[in-house]
């Protein structure tokens, strides 16, 4: 769980996968993960920018913020929380937004399920095929995003028209 930085659960994953299998672990990532955005989203809505900007930097809030739609604001969370699973995204909903606890849960929900069994999965693989598993996912993830940057800064730029 990843609510203070540099604090994360992700090298427990594979001890975790080993022990219980990936199917419980990837359970445990998702509760464990969903109720730190819940929680970082919660800390940004009650107590604002004052606590918030202890934890994180402003700066990369407000440049998360400017990338989301007002009018699609759960499938522009989902997208967000896909590409970027970092509770820096729950604390710019939760600070920047106007979005309701309900929408961003369900679509933070939606949005960790992916990788919670994902991680879960290759943390039960052998270290070979998961340094393989990190490599090729980690490859995907900057295309995908780099696609996503893109197509962000021409609806900008449209919109700046």
């Amino acid at each position: 769980v990843t609510v203070f930085a540099p604090v994360s659960n992700f090298p427990l994953v594979p001890i975790a996968s080993k022990l219980w299998g990936w199917p419980i672990a990837g359970f445990l990532d998702l509760i464990g993960w969903f109720s730190a955005s819940i929680f970082a989203f919660f800390i940004a809505r009650k107590y604002g920018s004052r606590i918030v900007r202890k934890i994180v930097s402003i700066d990369n809030i407000l440049r998360l913020e400017s990338m989301i739609s007002e009018k699609d604001r759960f499938l522009a969370a989902t997208i967000i929380r896909l590409l970027v699973p970092l509770d820096i995204v729950s604390y710019a909903f939760g600070l920047f937004s106007k979005i309701s606890l309900r929408t961003y849960a369900l679509s933070s929900l939606v949005g960790i399920i992916p990788y919670a069994f994902a991680i879960a999965y290759a943390g039960s693989l052998d270290l070979q095929t998961q340094i393989i598993a990190l490599l090729m996912g980690g490859i995907l993830i900057v295309i995908v995003w780099i696609f996503n940057i893109q197509n962000i800064k021409k609806r900008y730029l449209e919109n700046k028209k």
